[in-house]
């Protein structure tokens, strides 16, 4: 990599030392002098920059590739041992900064954070000055059409046709101003181009090698944090299971023989009908903001049971059977009424609200009227349409598509704005729908056909919002693909409603 550098930087001083020496005159040597100036400043601060931090890749995985050697059990001990790590000086603070929080989430007991949390391509971008070294193809050029007006009007200004003689010497030098003219315009179109295909070919090969050090420490070292997060949410669920049966067992240990007898689904709603009466099941919010700046601009309520004795049991556990048995109907009904009731009371007490999401699952769907129920919530606590934006499953469009039509058709002809949820990025199941929003699960899409979906979704002027965002790699990916608002614990946690009055009121209006 340091003979490239050394190479393109000759090439480029080379190039322009030709284009000097063949300057038909002062003014065109001038223009074509402070091409060369800019050129160089956008090899300095652009280019070197760049093969500077492909070294340090490199680097890295060769960092990796050691520590593969010299220890099996403790990599993390092993990691923090190699220093430097990249060789090179702002890839190891970028380093650092992340073996420091990395340090205080496993003390902590949290899931270890992605590397690209701090080495991304933003991050380089802010080194490495590119957002004004693309602009130096446009520089180059536009200096081009500069030494051409200032060579023609020299040449023009000069005509004089007094004399035949000096008709003669004023066409001399309109000629020599012509000259100068397409001089420097070729010029400057040659070192445009010629700028800007090395300055791109370094930053995908830059950017190649990067992605080329990430797989191998995500392979290596540390799983993404969305893996380590299905994983330990998998674990847990295992674990909250295995605990619910062994209270089953020693609730049904003094019971009758019928009760010993009923199935797990059976025990588990005797546990769900008394964390209902001994007010176990409460909401909670997820902000759902703006990602290029994080402002809240909706939220998504969710009903959280906090068991007595277990703490909070993940909605997986106990969602499947109380769907199946219809009890999830009457869960919703009480989130509904809850989030009216505190959406209610905040506007009573002057502060600032913004629309709730209220999910609406197949079984509620199928058995209630939701836009009757939602009006009779609204009427109730004085509330308005616009407080709301009511969110339909996207199986329902694929079994029941006359009935989600139908719902869909009702509710935005009451002015409520409606979306789908539960999207997992399948382009055959994208649903026929005049909904406003389509929410994209990222934890059931396929990232490699992220883009075609922002695509096809365009098509069908779909907005859509992205859910489950729990890493910066997702959030950039987002953000790359046009998506402009989205939801995850990457971005806000789920919150109580007071949390979520003091982020609200903290944020500028």
């Amino acid at each position: 990599m340091k003979k490239f550098l050394v190479i393109t930087s000759v090439a480029l001083v080379a190039i322009c030392g030709v284009f000097l020496a063949f300057s038909p005159d002062i003014l065109s040597l001038i223009v074509v002098g402070v091409m060369f100036v800019v050129i160089l400043s956008g090899h300095v601060f652009g280019i070197v920059p760049n093969l500077l931090f492909c070294d340090g890749f490199r680097n890295g995985c060769a960092s990796i590739d050691s520590i593969q050697k010299i220890a099996a059990d403790n990599k993390w001990a092993a990691l923090r041992q190699i220093q430097p790590f990249f060789h090179q000086k702002t890839l190891d603070s970028f380093f650092e900064s992340y073996l420091d929080k990395t340090r205080k989430q496993q003390d902590s007991g949290l899931i270890v954070g992605d590397v690209e949390d701090f080495i991304n391509e933003d991050s380089l971008e802010l080194r490495n000055w590119r957002g004004v070294v693309l602009q130096i193809s446009g520089v180059l050029t536009a200096l081009g059409l500069l030494g051409t007006f200032l060579g023609l009007m020299t040449g023009i200004s000069s005509v004089v046709f007094s004399t035949l003689d000096a008709t003669i010497a004023s066409i001399e030098t309109l000629l020599q101003g012509i000259a100068t003219a397409f001089y420097t315009s070729i010029v400057g179109v040659i070192l445009s181009v010629i700028f800007n295909l090395v300055n791109r070919i370094v930053w995908n090969y830059t950017v190649r090698e990067m992605n080329l050090f990430l797989e191998a420490f995500h392979t290596e070292i540390q799983p993404y944090s969305e893996e380590q997060l299905r994983a330990k949410s998998y674990l847990q669920n295992e674990e909250m299971i295995r605990l619910l049966t062994q209270i089953n067992n020693a609730e049904t240990s003094s019971s009758n023989q019928l009760f010993r007898d009923a199935s797990y689904e059976q025990r588990l709603m005797v546990q769900v009908f008394s964390g209902v009466k001994n007010g176990e099941f409460s909401t909670v919010y997820e902000p759902v903001c703006k990602l290029e700046d994080r402002s809240v601009v909706k939220v998504a309520a969710h009903l959280c049971w906090k068991h007595g004795t277990l703490g909070v049991i993940h909605n997986s556990v106990y969602f499947p059977t109380i769907e199946a048995n219809g009890y999830l109907i009457q869960l919703e009904k009480l989130l509904w009424r809850d989030v009216a009731k505190e959406l209610s009371d905040r506007k009573r007490s002057g502060l600032r609200t913004v629309p709730v999401v209220l999910a609406v699952s197949k079984i509620f769907l199928m058995s209630t009227d939701v836009t009757r129920y939602i009006n009779d919530l609204v009427a109730e606590f004085d509330l308005t349409p616009h407080d709301f934006e009511i969110s339909l499953p996207t199986d329902v469009y694929m079994t029941c598509h006359a009935e989600a039509s139908e719902t869909e058709r009702r509710l935005r002809k009451n002015g409520y704005r409606v979306s789908i949820h539960g999207y997992g990025g399948d382009l055959l199941d994208l649903p026929e729908t005049n909904a406003e929003e389509l929410v994209l699960d990222l934890n059931m899409a396929d990232p490699e056909r992220v883009s075609d979906i922002f695509g096809r979704s365009l098509k069908k002027n779909l907005m859509i919002t992205a859910e489950n965002i729990v890493s910066a790699r997702q959030l950039a990916q987002m953000r790359k693909c046009g998506c402009e608002y989205g939801r995850g614990r990457h971005l806000y946690p789920e919150m109580t409603a007071m949390a979520l009055i003091d982020l609200i009121d903290g944020e500028t209006v």
